[in-house]
């Protein structure tokens, strides 16, 4: 009895792999804000395409810059955009989303309350119908490259498949009696969203949220490596696969390594959406 108690609290196997794989990547970041082994965009005549060494523990790249140095500096911009872009996304989203259905669920539904709603929903399925990549890319071709735009360009990418989710969770929310009972009694739609459906919603939302971040650095990373996201010298892992691929015979490590990254972040984060499932569900 005390074992099974003991191991409810426990996390699920994996919500602690994706913790650990998404981890790395987290921890290299945060490092690097202290410390790197050299400066990332410094050329050592040296270690042009130089193998793994104590003193290069990845080698270096093809002008000779460290590969570790410019992992952990990516680790940071990589990270660091898609945190920006999804935690505007999310705000955006649930404003969106708590609007669509507070406008459906007023004491009296106006023709303004229904034409709100099918304008957020017709919006939101219709950018939904384009594929990720591509609407991103249209968004960056429109603005320009760069880090603020190429963090825009993700942040529009994500509200849609957001303010999806979290119309779904709100909408069997507000469905719910107390709910009800609050909007006779005049709660405002702003105290309802904020103190009622928020947190009740949560746990949908919750689960998304690893998902959508994902997504976010795959695309940051293929807009990247298709030279219209970050702007070189900036290392990102999206530019450093751009710049190591033509020259992958002579030091493969320059784009295993970046490539890796990317793998184990995403893996990671969808371990964590799956472990987070399972623990807010109460599953074993």
């Amino acid at each position: 009895m005390h074992h099974s108690q003991e191991s409810a609290h426990l996390p699920p196997l994996t919500l602690a792999l994706g913790i650990i794989l998404a981890g790395i990547p987290l921890a290299m970041g945060l490092i690097s804000l202290l410390y790197t082994p050299f400066e990332p965009n410094l050329i050592i005549a040296n270690a042009v395409s130089a193998p793994i060494t104590p003193t290069h523990p990845l080698g270096g790249d093809y002008l000779g810059r460290d590969t570790l140095s410019r992992l952990m500096t990516g680790a940071r911009i990589t990270i660091t955009m898609a945190t920006m872009a999804i935690t505007t996304a999310t705000i955006t989203a649930f404003a969106l989303s708590a609007t669509s259905v507070a406008a459906l669920n007023t004491p009296t539904p106006s023709r303004t309350g229904q034409l709100t709603h099918k304008t957020i929903t017709f919006l939101t399925n219709t950018l939904m119908g384009i594929p990720s990549l591509l609407l991103a890319l249209a968004v960056v071709s429109i603005l320009g490259g760069g880090i603020a735009n190429t963090t825009i360009a993700i942040t529009i990418m994500l509200v849609p498949g957001l303010t999806r989710v979290m119309q779904a969770a709100l909408i069997q929310v507000y469905a719910e009696d107390y709910i009800k009972v609050a909007k006779t009694w005049g709660v405002s739609n702003i105290n309802i969203a904020l103190k009622h459906a928020l947190p009740n919603a949560a746990p949908s939302i919750i689960v998304a949220i690893p998902i959508y971040m994902s997504a976010a650095i795959l695309v940051e990373a293929g807009l990247s490596y298709l030279g219209l996201g970050v702007a070189p010298p900036t290392p990102s892992w999206g530019i450093m696969l751009n710049q190591s691929i033509p020259h992958i015979n002579a030091q493969p490590m320059a784009a295993i390594a970046p490539a890796t990254m990317i793998i184990f972040t995403i893996l990671g984060l969808n371990l964590i959406s799956d472990g987070l499932n399972q623990k807010l569900r109460g599953k074993k």
